[in-house]
């Protein structure tokens, strides 16, 4: 964490007035914005479920777990 911190320092408070340093920065941004949205789209278009829709997944790994229901308050 420490050399990220004082790169950034560096980036930040250093006489870098270079446009072209902030064109390179902003084709990464850019290019990051562009795969993590297609990552979401493609997980809210083909998600698909593999579990039934009855819930007995969730029963079945309640059963496995042994687990004890909660004592009343």
């Amino acid at each position: 964490n420490f050399p990220y911190d004082v790169l950034l320092l560096l980036l930040l408070f250093s006489p870098i007035a270079d446009p072209q340093l902030c064109y390179i920065l902003d084709g990464f941004l850019g290019l990051y914005g562009l795969i993590i949205t297609g990552m979401f789209i493609k997980e809210k278009v083909g998600g698909t479920c593999s579990t039934k829709p009855d819930g007995s997944a969730t029963r079945d790994t309640y059963d496995s777990l042994q687990m004890q229901p909660l004592p009343a308050r």
